[in-house]
């Protein structure tokens, strides 16, 4: 391909350069937020995160860790927007959400698969199931998947 004139060459060149449009890269985890506590039986706890893209478009997904040689018991993690003030009324499980979940459940020692979402800040919800012994303690990891060209976590 030849530039007529040169000038205008160099300015495809740094138009690229500094945006992503001429680069194509694929779909990867880019960033694991974690969130650890407790939730008693039965019962929900949430914390806000705001999730935006390093580069193109964005998935979430939630993955749930078990400490069931501590703690033996059962949690779902969920996302929903941060609108949300109670997810769930009554027995665990059982209910049906009171809000749109975005992403969920994840249960005790699985990964609920990534959602194709916007950037903005959502609400992600830990509930207690209603037959745990005690409280239960939880680690969610928050996975931020985006088109960024930097190599993706392990």
């Amino acid at each position: 391909m030849r530039c007529d004139p040169p000038i205008a060459c160099a300015l495809i060149a740094v138009a690229c350069a500094t945006t992503s449009g001429c680069q194509r890269c694929g779909l990867g985890l880019h960033q694991s937020t974690p969130w650890s506590g407790d939730v008693q039986t039965g019962e929900s706890v949430y914390k806000d995160f705001t999730l935006s893209p390093q580069s193109g478009e964005m998935e979430i997904d939630l993955s749930s860790t078990s400490y069931a040689a501590t703690t033996p018991g059962t949690t779902d993690a969920y996302l929903t927007e941060t609108s949300c003030a109670k997810l769930f009324e009554g027995p665990y499980p059982g209910s049906a959400p009171l809000c749109k979940v975005l992403v969920g459940p994840a249960p005790t020692g699985n990964v609920a698969p990534p959602v194709r979402l916007d950037a903005g800040t959502y609400r992600v919800w830990v509930q207690g199931y209603s037959n745990n012994p005690a409280a239960v303690h939880f680690l969610i990891d928050v996975g931020l998947w985006d088109n960024s060209c930097r190599p993706p976590l392990p």
